[in-house]
């Protein structure tokens, strides 16, 4: 019920229910340890929406159980649990601070048009979250600018090693934030390098490597207008072979996104686009319903394990059943892990052996 709440936004009542749920593990930590051991150990912490939240269950519980099973190994379970969890938390702020050291040594020893010293100034920023601030985000791309010029001086303008950085620098404006212009400035250089680079030769003379090169260039302009909402270029850069199509459709999808669903209305009729979100909170039902029906399939982000729990094929079934015959993809994948600094989000979940019963299931 708490959890629910807290995806609807009423946090107050979720608070509040969240209090009660304390006040009755009390009662419940007086069955065999045996029967609690599951709820109070896997169920319920995996439930907790915030670290915050975490916490103070987590220390409530291990209190609760050295006054009432001392000594008892359900108890110093407890304790344990509660220690890591702090020490946890602790270890992402000395984390911070070394990457920050590693940064600050490699700018002191290579200087900043270092490629190690631009890798380790990115991963610095990236683990205190501040990776879309303008400022250090213009800093980084100058830094490449530099680096770029110098590898050009020494390799030539169109060598392998100045398309390497070149390609490095996209993938990492991917990551910051940038003005619809600067971007595309990026991207149609890297794009103008690789016809410089193949001189009078036709793209189907081009080596493989070059090709793909230019493809995922291509594919890194079409999702980054598609996500800035911007339709006219998205239109533009969706007509690239690297986009994976359906039934000839440019093929779509999301991480959840719900509130924007309306938009999809417009979007799709001026792209064409074949739209299957993962739309996982609302369920296939609730999904399938919004805009009108604006999905034309759905996608499930329910594919791991929780807690003691292994993964089984009743989320795929519903999915199934309730979109008609509409296209479902079955979502595959060993292992999933999160650490997000800024939002306390920092667990891996149990993948023993999902790899191999996820490609089971998807023959179900």
């Amino acid at each position: 019920m708490a959890e629910r709440l807290f995806k609807a936004g009423d946090f107050g009542q979720a608070n509040a229910t969240f209090r009660q749920c304390f006040c009755l593990l009390e009662t419940s930590i007086r069955s065999e340890p045996i029967d609690v051991y599951q709820a109070l150990f896997f169920d319920i912490p995996y439930r907790i929406p915030t670290a915050a939240l975490l916490s103070v269950y987590l220390s409530h519980l291990h209190r609760l159980l050295n006054v009432k099973r001392m000594g008892e190994p359900i108890a110093i379970i407890a304790r344990l649990m509660y220690q890591a969890h702090v020490r946890a938390l602790q270890l992402t702020q000395i984390i911070r601070q070394m990457h920050n050291i590693t940064a600050d040594y490699y700018t002191e020893i290579r200087g900043t048009h270092d490629l190690a010293s631009l890798e380790a100034r990115m991963e610095a920023l990236r683990l205190h979250g501040i990776e879309k601030n303008p400022e250090k985000c213009q800093e980084i791309i100058q830094n490449f600018d530099g680096i770029l010029t110098h590898t050009a001086e020494r390799f030539g303008e169109f060598s392998e090693e100045v398309i390497s950085v070149e390609n490095w620098k996209i993938a990492s404006a991917i990551g910051l934030t940038l003005t619809s212009s600067a971007f595309v400035q990026i991207c149609e250089a890297h794009i103008a390098r690789l016809h410089g680079s193949n001189g009078s030769r036709q793209q189907c003379e081009w080596n493989v490597e070059t090709l793909e090169r230019y493809n995922h260039t291509k594919y890194y302009l079409y999702k980054f207008f598609m996500e800035s909402g911007d339709i006219e270029a998205a239109v533009k850069y969706s007509a690239s072979p690297a986009r994976f199509r359906h039934e000839g459709r440019p093929f779509v999808s999301t991480f959840e996104g719900t509130a924007q669903a309306e938009d999809w209305v417009d979007f799709k009729a001026q792209t064409g686009c074949f739209f299957l979100p993962d739309w996982s909170s609302d369920g296939a039902k609730r999904a399938m319903e919004r805009a009108g029906g604006v999905a034309d399939g759905l996608f499930s982000w329910d594919l791991w394990t929780w807690g003691g729990h292994d993964i089984d094929t009743y989320t795929d079934a519903s999915y199934d059943e309730l979109l008609g015959g509409k296209p479902y993809m079955s979502p595959v994948s060993p292992w999933f892990y999160t650490n997000m600094p800024g939002f306390s989000k920092n667990w891996l979940w149990r993948g023993d052996h999902a790899w191999y019963d996820r490609w089971v299931q998807v023959d179900w």
